[in-house]
């Protein structure tokens, strides 16, 4: 998946320098005289300018089980979260925009929630059923005009607002197993979104 995501970055960001292996590039800490250097934290890709800026740094992870809810998501922003916080604190933090790519698959599984039930679709939209099965009816804004049903990329983003964690990290990429992306959100101060 680090080759394809690579791909995906080099599309992006053509006449730049797309760096993969970044564990073996990785600064080493300072320890007491005479012991074992150590590497710091560090993200798997970095994008650089033909100056050798680091503009983007990417750290990428991968979910085993397939994913109902936004929380399922949570092992690869608190990974990439900490990558940034252990740079901070060894005092060389990690350079340029920080992201998170998380590559993973739908539980596409009709599945009971507290109303019915919901099925999520590749695509990212999520039908809902009643208890007895038949379809929810639209919901409604105080107008009287039809409310879109949130995406499961919308769900996610207000559950990143709601993370400290996710302020460690710019953007989140969200990708299936062979690399092509599903979404990307971007953070703005405190607060995420999808970006169209």
């Amino acid at each position: 998946i680090e080759l394809a995501d690579a791909r995906n970055l080099v599309r992006e960001n053509p006449g730049s320098v797309v760096n993969i292996g970044g564990d073996a590039r990785a600064p080493m800490r300072t320890t007491a005289p005479g012991a074992q250097p150590q590497r710091m934290q560090s993200f798997d890709v970095t994008v650089e300018g033909a100056d050798g800026t680091v503009a983007r740094s990417v750290e990428l992870t991968t979910v085993a089980q397939p994913v109902f809810e936004s929380s399922h998501l949570s092992d690869g922003v608190s990974h990439a979260a900490e990558k940034v916080r252990s740079r901070n604190t060894d005092g060389a933090p990690i350079p340029g925009n920080r992201e998170a790519s998380i590559a993973f698959d739908f539980d596409t599984s009709r599945r009971p929630i507290r109303s019915g039930f919901a099925t999520n679709h590749d695509n990212g939209t999520i039908t809902f059923e009643l208890p007895d099965g038949r379809p929810r009816p639209p919901r409604r804004a105080a107008d009287g005009t039809v409310r879109a049903e949130p995406t499961f990329y919308e769900n996610f983003a207000t559950w990143l607002n709601g993370q400290a964690m996710s302020r460690d990290i710019d953007r989140i990429r969200l990708l299936r197993y062979d690399g092509s992306v599903r979404a990307i959100l971007e953070r703005n101060g405190n607060t995420w979104t999808v970006v169209p």
